[in-house]
């Protein structure tokens, strides 16, 4: 049937959206029109005025508070792994890794704690390096500035550079001036 409609038609790109379009409406009605058939038991014990009963999706808060502090460390911890290059991506994994301190209970295990917190401090060296890596680049296309201001914050930030830093970076620190 669908050969013989593509057959006659000249340009058959609207089949395809006419198609998706009638997809989306019977998503759409399938969901409302089956739950009205079906009452689930919440609607049931609500229509006599009592309370819902208590379902798998609802968990005490600190319960709640839990699995959203191991969501925004998994999502942290993959942002991390496959986005290590891009400085914007590491700052989201940062970001994420904070959330996940903020939301992890108080009287929460210290070592996932612990655990989260060493993801945060790594994620946030690779991003200070990479900070670093980039302001060199900028500054070497440059010429190093051309003010005394630019090379002194230049100096500084290659001083900052730590001993056990990418061999890159330990290169550029032969390029501190002698005071």
């Amino acid at each position: 049937m669908i050969r013989a409609l593509n057959a006659g038609v000249r340009h058959r790109w609207w089949l395809g959206i006419a198609c998706l379009v009638a997809g989306g409406v019977a998503l759409v009605l399938w969901d409302p029109l089956g739950a009205a058939r079906a009452p689930t038991a919440s609607r049931a014990s609500e229509a006599r005025g009592r309370p819902a009963p208590a379902t798998s999706r609802t968990a005490p808060p600190a319960v709640a508070d839990e699995q959203r502090a191991q969501r925004e460390f998994a999502l942290g911890r993959w942002l991390e792994r496959h986005w290590r290059a891009r400085p914007e991506y590491l700052y989201l994994a940062t970001r994420r890794y904070e959330q996940a301190l903020r939301h992890l209970p108080e009287d929460g295990s210290l070592l996932r704690r612990a655990q989260i917190a060493e993801a945060l401090r790594s994620a946030q060296d690779r991003l200070d390096a990479q900070h670093r890596a980039a302001l060199i680049t900028a500054r070497k296309a440059r010429h190093y500035g051309h003010s005394k201001a630019e090379r002194q914050l230049l100096t500084e930030l290659l001083r900052a550079i730590p001993d056990h830093a990418d061999p890159r970076y330990r290169t550029m620190k032969r390029l501190i001036p002698a005071e």
